[in-house]
């Protein structure tokens, strides 16, 4: 998993000099129960009232080559569930507080079911982002 492709088109665009892209301050961390597509389709933000992303504006210098990588600089949670929400399995990266499409999607490394009063915890890099891995390249 990795950038969509709406996000791999702006890049690629702004690389390229035909459009400036500008990352928002603040990302959003959104958690899915379904494993989403390769545009950020398919991905099912729980129902349950108390659910919110969780903004994300510290990260990590990139480091690394082959891929080079970043990750989250804090942890945060998910919850209290009000009535539930899971299983958990995918995460997405979005620009807003709400609505959109994600720009970037993953995996969690453990699914997760929250029970009413439950917390969903991220630690600090357990969201990694990571750009060059070598089969790009054959």
């Amino acid at each position: 998993m990795g950038p969509t492709v709406p996000l791999r088109r702006a890049l690629l665009d702004h690389i390229t000099g035909v459009e400036e892209y500008t990352p928002p301050a603040t990302w959003y961390l959104g958690a899915s129960t379904t494993t989403p597509g390769d545009d950020g389709s398919n991905f099912t933000e729980p129902a349950d009232s108390a659910y919110a992303r969780i903004a994300i504006s510290d990260w990590n210098t990139a480091s690394g080559s082959s891929p080079a990588s970043t990750t989250n600089i804090t942890a945060d949670a998910f919850g209290p569930a009000d009535s539930g929400m899971g299983p958990l399995t995918h995460w997405g990266l979005f620009e807003a507080a709400s609505g959109g499409t994600p720009q970037w999607v993953g995996e969690f490394d453990d699914a997760k079911t929250l029970g009413a009063g439950d917390t969903g915890s991220v630690a600090a890099g357990a969201i990694e982002l990571q750009l060059g891995d070598p089969d790009d390249f054959t």
